[in-house]
């Protein structure tokens, strides 16, 4: 698992060195890393007891998948690219398991965190660095080598430069920072969701270390320039100090006040950011506008049965395949490979994972809260972009959501038996 946890975040920028370095049988690192996870989630699924409010839907949405990858096979959608799209929409549930079987105990929690935040302080400082320097990803590690061989991505790429177009923010190439994760929308959800995390756990014993790690962060996402995720980093920040974390040392009704006050703060700014963006044109949120309005157009179609495994999301978009939809948001995704009512269950998992996360807390607004709080933020995002449905930028999340809930189901099995011995001890010494 640590092996894991320390890999998904840098996978394709040490798998990109290396390959452009002469290294062919790098590019089986990331088949090796996709068949872990899905050992592992088939192991957690056949040896673990899952939760009922989540197993059902876990089954139920494979089932869709299952049926809709054969319609998308028999309608004539390539067989890699099906494959690969189904992985995709499974690829939240499998990122669960995976943490559900692996982290059993708050040190193993705290262990795994740690190592993303300390991968997350060098993202950030490399991404201050390469943002200046675009020449280390054409010359250096050879990344357009990299996207198009080994990621199979035929579309989407700056013509002169061959990176992708999300390395930039606008047709004026001014650059966005792509950090150790090598893609800059991977980057700003990965600060994000490991900022907010690492804020709750250090709030109690160094509150002024979190607070300036958290702003460093931030900084990072905001070099990212994803929008997304600054939304999620700020829902995160405002769940945390609304919690009792030891960050606000006010009265509660002092604290709600300043929360309220920051929320407001926030909504303001983001509305202003927005407004700008439409107002000049800019090309990410106007291709965010259009892809919405197309998926709401056509969404009729796909109310009652979806089109098939491979008619739309990032991998078909990115082949050259027929697609149809606008092509961004997860939700849109999934309806549209699966149908809506395929979307609901995934809604179901979702909205179920926030309510055991919330109901594991217990009360104590720590690390389950919190995971809990960033699954809200980032739902922000499912009808504007795939976050939700990508493996560098959302596996911390996924993985620490599964571990959270495992942990506390394991603590709470603990207590029970140690008050039923309590209980026989008491009973033998009558």
């Amino acid at each position: 698992m640590l092996i894991l946890a320390s890999a998904f975040p840098v996978l394709d920028i040490v798998t990109a060195w290396l390959y452009g370095g002469g290294s062919p049988l790098a590019a089986t690192l990331r088949s090796l890393r996709d068949v872990s996870i899905v050992v592992v989630a088939m192991l957690c699924l056949g040896t673990v007891r899952i939760p009922r409010m989540l197993g059902l839907p876990i089954v139920f949405y494979f089932a869709f998948v299952a049926f809709f990858l054969g319609v998308g096979l028999k309608d004539g959608i390539p067989g890699q690219i099906a494959l690969l799209s189904a992985g995709t929409l499974v690829l939240p549930m499998f990122l669960f398991l995976v943490g559900y079987y692996c982290l059993r105990f708050d040190r193993e929690l705290h262990t795994v965190l740690a190592i993303w935040i300390l991968l997350a302080l060098c993202s950030t400082v490399f991404g201050v660095w390469e943002i200046e320097h675009t020449e280390f990803w054409i010359d250096t590690i050879r990344f357009p080598e990299y996207m198009t061989e080994v990621k199979r991505v035929e579309l989407g790429l700056d013509p002169i430069t061959q990176l992708p177009w999300n390395f930039f923010r606008s047709l004026e190439m001014e650059r966005r920072a792509a950090g150790l994760l090598a893609a800059p929308l991977a980057q700003g959800a990965f600060l994000a969701a490991v900022s907010v995390m690492m804020l709750a756990l250090f709030a109690h014993r160094w509150r002024i270390i979190a607070v300036l790690f958290t702003g460093f962060m931030g900084f990072g996402i905001w070099q990212s320039g994803t929008r997304g995720a600054m939304i999620v980093a700020g829902v995160g920040v405002l769940g945390v100090l609304a919690a009792r974390s030891g960050l606000l040392r006010i009265r509660r009704a002092w604290r709600w006040g300043v929360v309220g006050g920051l929320g407001g703060l926030a909504l303001l700014l983001t509305f202003h950011a927005i407004y700008t963006d439409l107002s000049g044109y800019d090309s990410s949120t106007i291709s965010h506008w259009n892809a919405l309005r197309k998926n709401l157009v056509e969404f009729p179609q796909i109310l009652v049965l979806g089109e098939g495994v491979g008619r739309q999301g990032a991998i078909a978009a990115q082949s050259k395949s027929e697609v149809i939809g606008g092509g961004e948001g997860a939700f849109f995704s999934i309806a549209f490979q699966l149908g809506l009512p395929g979307a609901l269950i995934f809604l179901w998992f979702y909205v179920n994972c926030i309510r055991l996360l919330v109901a594991s807390d217990a009360g104590e607004r720590g690390l389950a809260w919190t995971v809990a709080v960033l699954l809200v933020g980032f739902s922000s995002t499912l009808v504007t972009s795939d976050h939700i449905l990508t493996l560098s930028g959302m596996a911390a999340p996924w993985l620490m959501a599964g571990g959270a809930v495992r942990t506390a189901h394991l603590s709470r099995l603990s207590a029970s038996l140690e008050l039923r011995d309590q209980r026989m001890s008491a009973g033998d010494g009558r």
